[in-house]
């Protein structure tokens, strides 16, 4: 039991003796006191006190042992008193045998006469309970029979922040099953008198358990503001709290095993109030480069670059954003270039499993339609949509392994909004908000219960959450973390600036195959949306703007400690004639002096031969990579297809390796 206990079951029948004892003092102290009480107020009070035991004791417990075992005690002591008051000694041993026997007696019986009355207390507090719980259970029976579903039989019920939670047992011969149910909610709904839409049904154990979601209140209605941030060190492998489900346990997503996440919901539905608590959470990770693409004019993006833009941080919160569809190809292709060498460099075997020093890449794409599904001719600038679905589904179906993650937002899950289905079917992970209508619903998921519990959606920020490993799809009202509201919108600009003070970077094999598509990112000419960030602060401030020095900060931060290494490189190849070398085995030393992560044999091979350095005959090539290695100057990755070759060198007067420098 729960809470405090009453103070007789602390006790157990220590308390009954403490009782008895205490009576007996009394009465020895009324004797050895010389107290003299008339014999006609002994009758009386012996008689009152009987009457009141009685009749407290009958009333209370109903125990006809127990109310004779409290009324001997109205007997014993006055009775005693009497007795010492005609002449007997007390002192004597018949003075004491006279009240302790009959006492210790009555105590005992008392004892056994309380044990038992408890005993049938508890046995009749357990069938009270029963019958309350079984009248619980009837019902929910009996609202199934009045719709004509008989044989079901409720097993528990737990309420929860909107309403309970029922279990049910389907009858073994197969008459009633989880699509008869589902099909009938409406009548049942309309029986219990709850709102349309108010019972979902879920399988349990097996198809012959199910659980029914009862929703008595909207707690979907509720606004739920952006709690605290998360402390600095958390991974992209930790969930990422979204929420609330309907039951009040939080809704936490996974980024660690899905590589695709689709968000879906019409217009007004929370699509870009959702995309600002992704960006908030992911950009508050040490592993995670988060990235945007958004050609809605960079509605979503500006506050999260606002404060570095304006000088208010070290780094941006997103580090990379695209608000034209050319620079949204630039920015696919980079990463898909990324994913690429990635996969070639051998790095973490079966997956890449993302730390602060090779972080992962998280992609976020606004309004997919406009990026991906087919556009007018005038506006897809030379990048037809073919080409973008195509990258987007390449995108999604390699990221997991190579440590990137795609998340895209649309209206709709149709081909039409998503340009591929192999996006839609690649990713795993999918939040969808509200729909116009269940079709709508069905475009988004296969599962018929979600596609039920999306038709009950009426507000905005709340929609379901469907990944593998969450077993059970319930209502979720996602926190609020609205741009259009003043008040979030100061808390964007604070978690902005937060975040923007220890933002991690790309890893060095990262960088460089970005080279200058990630250094270049920020040129005015490229980043409309920070172009016109800062010419609206020089507006407002009279403060000459600061895009200029921006390319420079971050090609100091990405590329100072590469270039190091690469001059070291190129200077100790100079010193052995090798720098400029048309030789074979130099040029591939000078090829490999500028990539310390290395190079795959198909980029040296098709160097040679594009430079007439080295015929068509790939066998050539690789012979003289196996003498390179051979020399102990070039190291092989791995044996995979895959695999990079890296050069060695070594400072000849400190024997320090530059390459691990």
């Amino acid at each position: 039991m729960n809470g405090p206990q009453p103070l007789h079951h602390q006790h157990g029948h220590w308390l009954t003796v403490e009782t008895c004892a205490l009576a007996v003092a009394i009465t020895l102290l009324l004797a050895f006191g010389h107290v003299h009480v008339p014999l006609f107020a002994l009758f009386l009070a012996c008689l009152t006190s009987m009457l009141v035991v009685v009749l407290i004791a009958g009333h209370r417990t109903g125990d006809a042992m127990l109310t004779c075992a409290c009324a001997a005690w109205t007997i014993i002591l006055p009775g005693w008193l009497a007795w010492i008051e005609h002449g007997q000694n007390p002192w004597t041993w018949p003075g004491m045998e006279g009240l302790f026997v009959p006492s210790i007696l009555a105590t005992a019986i008392l004892i056994v006469a309380d044990e038992r009355q408890q005993k049938y207390g508890r046995e009749a507090r357990r069938r009270a309970a029963e019958r309350a719980e079984r009248e619980k259970y009837a019902r929910w029976e009996r609202a199934f029979e009045t719709c004509g579903v008989t044989g079901i039989r409720v097993t528990w019920v737990r309420k929860h922040r909107a309403g309970q939670d029922v279990g049910l047992r389907l009858p073994a011969d197969g008459t009633v099953t989880l699509r008869s149910l589902q099909s009938e909610s409406d009548r049942l709904a309309t029986a219990l008198r709850l709102q349309p839409g108010a019972l979902t049904f879920e399988i349990g154990k097996h198809s012959g358990d199910l659980i029914m979601h009862v929703d008595e209140l909207d707690v979907m209605a509720d606004v739920i503001r952006y709690p605290d941030a998360d402390p600095w060190g958390t991974s992209v492998h930790d969930p990422v709290d979204v929420g609330y489900q309907v039951n009040g346990d939080p809704m936490l997503i996974t980024f660690d095993e899905i590589g695709g996440w689709l968000i879906t919901g019409v217009t007004g539905s929370g699509k870009s109030n959702l995309l600002n608590v992704l960006v908030a959470k992911l950009t508050g990770r040490q592993d995670t480069v988060v990235c945007a693409i958004d050609l809605a004019g960079g509605r979503l993006v500006a506050p999260w670059i606002r404060p570095w833009l304006e000088g208010r941080c070290e780094w941006p919160a997103i580090e990379w954003v695209a608000t034209t569809r050319d620079e949204a190809y630039i920015m696919l292709k980079a990463i898909d270039d990324v994913i690429t060498g990635r996969g070639e460099s051998g790095l973490g075997w079966t997956k890449i499993r993302p730390t602060k020093n090779l972080p992962a890449f998280v992609i976020i794409v606004d309004e997919m339609a406009d990026v991906t599904a087919d556009v007018p001719r005038a506006d897809q600038h030379g990048v037809s949509p073919t080409v973008m679905a195509e990258l987007g589904a390449k995108l999604t179906r390699k990221a997991r392994k190579e440590a990137v993650k795609m998340i895209w937002a649309t209206q709709r899950g149709t081909v039409d909004f998503t340009g591929s289905s192999a996006i839609k079917s690649q990713s795993r992970g999918r939040v969808a908000l509200a729909v116009s209508q269940q079709s709508d619903a069905q475009s988004v998921t296969d599962n018929v219960a979600v596609a039920r519990l999306l038709a009950q959606v009426r507000h905005q920020g709340a929609g379901v959450v469907e990944m593998p490993d969450l077993h059970k799809a319930l209502l979720t009202k996602f926190y609020r973390l609205d741009a259009d509201d003043s008040g979030d919108l100061a808390r964007i600009d604070e978690i902005a600036v937060r975040h923007g003070g220890y933002r991690p970077g790309p890893d060095p094999l990262a960088l460089d195959i970005l080279g200058d598509r990630w250094v270049k990112r920020w040129d005015a000419e490229r980043c409309k949306v920070a172009q016109r960030i800062l010419a609206e602060y020089h507006e407002r401030t009279g403060a000459a703007t600061i895009i200029s020095d921006q390319p420079e900060q971050q090609r100091g931060r990405v590329a100072l400690a590469e270039a190091d290494v690469h001059a070291a490189f190129t200077k100790i190849l100079d010193d052995e004639g090798l720098g400029e070398s048309t030789d074979p085995k130099g040029r591939i030393l000078g090829m490999l002096a500028g990539k310390p992560w290395g190079l795959a044999f198909g980029e040296i091979w098709s160097t040679l031969v594009f430079e007439k350095i080295a015929p068509a005959d790939k066998s050539t090539a690789h012979k003289w990579l196996r003498d390179l290695i051979g020399a102990g100057m070039v190291t092989k990755s791995g044996e995979t297809p895959g695999a990079r070759y890296i050069l060695v060198v070594k400072d000849p007067e400190g024997g320090i390796d530059l390459r691990k420098s």
